[in-house]
């Protein structure tokens, strides 16, 4: 039986944790594999650890850090101590739907691939739809095709794929110093190692946006996605340089990208 760990960073989010923690239990397994949540917390300062120890959820298994270090080092060390054969990353603020790991898992097995994703729909802090926030996937043909439309700023990936631990482990982990684009930056290392996203044409979870979200303040200047997107450019200009062909580097650098 296959065996998926659900890795959930924490930090000052016990308004939040409990309904994450509930979705995650619910997920309909079907009998086809085995559900781990680990959850760290990521020295919370508020009530997190408290309500985290109370849960009487299935399946939960509790991390604490005496330092806090950010999500991608926090993932990192949950990986590390979990022996399940695939991955997803679940925000702690986020719900996931019932059927999405289930659906994840046949697709991927249906496709042999390493990894697979879908879409995402979006709610407030009360989890009520927001209308027209979904973000789709696509289907791309090509992993180079995948690298152009992510350094074109046409796409990207929310924590919405499933992907082995074996992919996750040959591409290097996420970057435990990045505290912004770690996502990108340890799926951009997938693609370069020759891991292709199958995209699942269907809604997985839902992205709650409320006023502590982390990324929507990171997205409130564009600004700040730009200078991440030139700086992981230029750390991987090289490797890239050897997958993609002349044409799309000329297209990235001159028409989407600025460099100093």
């Amino acid at each position: 039986m296959y065996k998926i760990a659900v890795i959930t960073p924490c930090y000052n989010r016990a308004k939040f944790i409990p309904e994450c923690l509930q979705s995650v239990s619910l997920s309909n397994t079907f009998g086809l594999f085995e559900i781990e949540h680990i959850v760290i917390d990521d020295a919370s300062t508020d009530d997190t650890w408290n309500v985290l120890s109370r849960s009487k959820v299935a399946n939960l298994k509790l991390l604490k850090l005496k330092e806090n270090k950010g999500p991608a080092f926090a993932r990192n060390y949950a990986i590390d101590r979990s022996d399940a054969d695939f991955i997803f990353c679940l925000d702690s603020d986020d719900i996931l739907f019932q059927n999405s790991l289930f659906s994840l898992l046949t697709f991927a097995l249906e496709k042999k691939a390493d990894w697979v994703y879908g879409d995402v729909i979006r709610g407030d802090a009360q989890l009520r739809y927001l209308i027209g926030e979904d973000f789709f996937g696509w289907k791309f043909k090509k992993i180079t095709d995948v690298l152009t439309a992510m350094f074109k700023n046409e796409h990207f990936f929310q924590p919405n794929c499933l992907f082995s631990k074996k992919a996750f482990s040959e591409a290097g982990g996420y970057d435990g110093s990045r505290h912004i684009e770690e996502e990108f930056d340890l799926f951009l290392r997938m693609l370069m190692q020759g891991y292709f996203p199958y995209y699942l044409p269907a809604p997985l979870y839902m992205y709650r946006i409320h006023d502590n979200n982390i990324s929507k303040r990171y997205a409130e200047d564009p600004k700040n996605h730009k200078e991440a997107l030139c700086e992981l450019y230029i750390k991987y200009k090289d490797t890239l340089k050897t997958l993609l062909s002349k044409n799309e580097i000329v297209t990235i650098e001159r028409t989407h990208l600025s460099w100093s």
